[in-house]
């Protein structure tokens, strides 16, 4: 995340395994984007977020409506959409790789469907 310059949306979460968010919630914070939660961990990490005072967040249901609310979010800004969800991927996908697939395709698809219109 620190990475990335400018404007950021992050979508984080996943399977919940039980573990401590506290260091995720810490970086997002740090960093200062806006947080897309998803998964069975929306929960947890919300909570670890709130701890610290971070408000800058949203829940979305699945990986396609957290990336459309996130690209609605940064549209003006040219800003950045980040996938780092710190959980498996098992609630909701096959595998990582998987959802790294279908992440991928869904920007392949939004990217078209933006050039189509302009």
């Amino acid at each position: 995340m620190r990475a990335v310059e400018g404007e950021l949306a992050v979508i984080v979460g996943g399977k919940d395994k039980g573990v401590d968010y506290s260091s995720l919630a810490r970086g997002l914070k740090n960093r200062n984007g806006r947080v897309f939660l998803i998964g069975e961990a929306a929960e947890p990490i919300q909570a670890s977020l709130e701890k610290l005072g971070f408000a800058n967040m949203q829940r979305s249901y699945t990986m396609g409506q957290a990336l459309e609310e996130a690209t609605s979010h940064l549209a003006d800004s040219g800003g950045t959409v980040l996938l780092a969800p710190a959980c498996s991927s098992f609630d909701q996908f096959k595998s990582a790789e998987h959802r790294g697939e279908l992440f991928n395709k869904m920007v392949a698809d939004l990217e078209r469907t933006r050039s189509s219109k302009g």
